[in-house]
């Protein structure tokens, strides 16, 4: 991977809720309150109408097994929802920070600014 990509991804186990590539010579002090208005909570808006609508369908299911396919759905989006607003509300506070990077400090130092919203973050920058 290059060195100017930044993951910045949300786990559940196996799942990932969220992930964007931010171009380490494209960021700017703007740029994680971007990703969260323009990204993640719109997809927090679509997250929620979804369990509205699978909550419906489980209590309407025509059969015990249309229901439970319905319900492990249904759980696994609210896992989903629930790891994605903790997400949030820790990009909410990097962003309010308006972090800037200077790219002549390399990738680890830049790094380490995010703290646990990188995937990678102890490997590159020996935090976790």
């Amino acid at each position: 991977m290059p060195s100017s990509v930044t993951i910045l991804p949300v786990r559940f186990s196996h799942h990932i809720t969220f992930e964007c590539l931010v171009y380490l010579h494209r960021y700017n002090e703007s740029t994680l309150s971007r990703m969260r208005n323009e990204y993640v909570i719109p997809l927090q808006g679509k997250h929620s109408a979804r369990v509205d609508y699978l909550d419906k369908e489980v209590r309407h299911a025509p059969s015990a097994s249309a229901q439970k396919k319905l319900q492990k759905e249904l759980d696994s989006l609210k896992k989903k929802h629930t790891e994605l607003a903790k997400f949030d509300e820790e990009l909410r506070h990097y962003a309010d920070q308006r972090i800037s990077i200077d790219l002549d400090d390399g990738v680890k130092v830049n790094y380490g600014k995010f703290g646990n919203l990188l995937a990678e973050v102890k490997a590159v920058s020996g935090k976790k």
